[in-house]
């Protein structure tokens, strides 16, 4: 329970999350867990990352808009040639084709990424 006029937030996924969408593939094993929603046209992936430090995911762009909702963390957006803050309860919306990276700066990083393609994010096997 949240004290008066604060928002409620989850220390974790939760389980429902965790127990019926199979887990992504990560190149940060260990370190990095994320459930895949797949749609017919799209994918919904729930990141949690815990990282001392951080981590930088590398510049690219894809042929598909990306939406991202930050839940927990902090730390820069590069989008195009625009550096962007980004930190919990920040939106950040991708268009097809635009290059972008992102430095996460915090030890825990917790989002929740729509991609409008359904296979972009991989299942573990």
């Amino acid at each position: 329970m949240s004290d008066e006029g604060k928002p409620l937030k989850q220390p974790t996924f939760p389980e429902c999350i965790k127990k019926l969408l199979p887990e992504a593939a990560s190149s940060l094993q260990g370190e990095q867990k994320g459930w895949v929603l797949r749609g017919e046209h799209c994918q919904v992936v729930f990141w949690e990352t815990h990282k001392k430090g951080g981590y930088k995911f590398p510049r690219h762009s894809h042929t598909f808009d990306e939406y991202a909702i930050v839940l927990e963390g902090s730390g820069t957006r590069i989008v195009g040639d625009k550096v962007i803050p980004i930190r919990e309860g920040d939106e950040n919306y991708i268009p097809a084709g635009v290059e972008h990276e992102t430095h996460v700066t915090s030890d825990v990083w917790r989002a929740v990424d729509f991609f409008a393609n359904p296979d972009w994010v991989k299942v573990k096997k």
